[in-house]
């Protein structure tokens, strides 16, 4: 569905360095341009993803399909004719080729993933089967707005300059670059000593994130709807503060979760917008925000505060994870649709509430009203549904 979204609006646009239109796909004796057209959208500047489009018109954009097109290859055919390349340093670029319906028509769309590790190059000269032309070693071809490299020409010093930025993270700012070290997930090391505590980048220390605990602990211990299927129910709140330097670089929620088991990210709020009287509030994380790649380096289990399969599981069944803020409006939109289903999934028994409220009661040593015991097993519920739903789509 979202790549869908991504593609009716590019049919909307002029080529640029995010996509291009073919009207079909490469015969053999052009295979070289293929290989030198992928090559140009690994090598780009950005941090995105780049789609190749088969099946519609250069200059029109018109769909004409792709179903008759007997030179189409498939993401395991494709990958093996890159895999057979000497690409310097086996950093093998990873594509996908899917096939989506407009206008009755198929339409082949190969996704080219983003990549830090560029300049993507040969280490060897290549001359593929059928084609007249040599892709020589260390040629580094690039897209610059709508324009490849020539297959006979390699990229100009100060873009090949820029591909060496982004390789190392010198192209991005100071938050991007905490993104890129968190997801080097073995080179973070748990520290405590005195009244500090937190993460520290053993390769690069300037990077830290301290964990600020409140001086009345008592009145940060609460219970949140991604808490109550814990063994303890209770959460204990703090502050995640990270650091450059000296320098914050910013904040998070955090709170330790199962009577101080693990540490967490505490998870953002939707609303699905029923009507003025029965909102619908549910738990989710972003994949390209910091928050969920903090949370993916706490939960590789390296860490002393680390949480078990069991508690991750737990966790996990009660927030949503979307791949960024257009696949969460495209979701949302959908389940507008089913809010009857969902209404009725998620309705509360009193017996329910009195086990949870009892429970709750346990683990925080605090009463908590029957009304905000009822909301928080209504906000779970949501969120468990939207869940189950999202994966039951992920394996279609």
């Amino acid at each position: 569905m979202y790549l869908r979204e991504i593609i009716e609006y590019e049919l909307n646009m002029p080529e640029d360095e995010y996509h291009d239109f073919k009207q079909e796909w490469y015969i053999p004796e052009k295979r070289d341009e293929m290989i030198k057209d992928i090559f140009s959208f690994v090598n780009t500047r950005h941090h995105k993803d780049c789609y190749l489009i088969f099946g519609v018109t250069d200059k029109e954009h018109r769909v004409i399909g792709i179903e008759n097109d007997e030179n189409r290859l498939n993401t395991q055919k494709l990958t093996d004719k890159i895999n057979s390349l000497p690409i310097a340093t086996n950093r093998i670029p990873e594509v996908k080729v899917e096939t989506l319906i407009f206008e009755e028509h198929e339409v082949d769309v190969l996704i080219i993933k983003n990549t830090d590790m560029v300049p993507v190059y040969l280490e060897q000269n290549k001359q593929m089967k059928k084609c007249k032309k040599v892709i020589h070693a260390g040629q580094i071809f690039t897209r610059v707005n709508d324009t490849n490299t020539a297959i006979n020409s390699t990229a100009k010093d100060y873009l090949v300059s820029d591909l060496w930025k982004k390789r190392f993270g010198l192209d991005l700012k100071i938050i991007d670059k905490y993104k890129m070290k968190l997801e080097d997930i073995n080179n973070w090391e748990y520290f405590e000593y005195e009244e500090n505590s937190g993460f520290m980048y053993d390769i690069e220390p300037d990077y830290c994130i301290y964990i600020e605990r409140p001086e009345n602990r008592d009145s940060y211990i609460k219970a949140d709807s991604f808490s109550l299927d814990q063994f303890r129910s209770n959460l204990s709140w703090v502050k995640l503060i990270f650091k450059y330097r000296n320098v914050i670089v910013t904040e998070l929620d955090g709170g330790f979760l199962d009577g101080s088991g693990f540490l967490s990210v505490i998870p953002e709020t939707s609303i699905l917008e029923c009507n003025y009287n029965e909102n619908l509030l549910y738990n989710y994380m972003l994949m390209d925000s910091l928050a969920f790649k903090f949370e993916k380096m706490i939960f590789s289990g390296s860490k002393e505060i680390s949480p078990d399969d069991n508690e991750i599981q737990k966790f996990s069944d009660c927030v949503v994870v979307f791949k960024n803020n257009s696949e969460k409006e495209l979701v949302e939109e959908g389940l507008l649709d089913e809010i009857g289903k969902i209404q009725e999934e998620i309705k509360t028994s009193d017996r329910e509430i009195k086990s949870y409220k009892h429970k709750v009661k346990i683990g925080t040593g605090k009463e908590f009203e029957k009304n905000q015991i009822e909301s928080l097993i209504i906000k779970k519920k949501t969120s468990q549904f939207i869940v189950k739903k999202m994966d039951k789509a992920s394996h279609n």
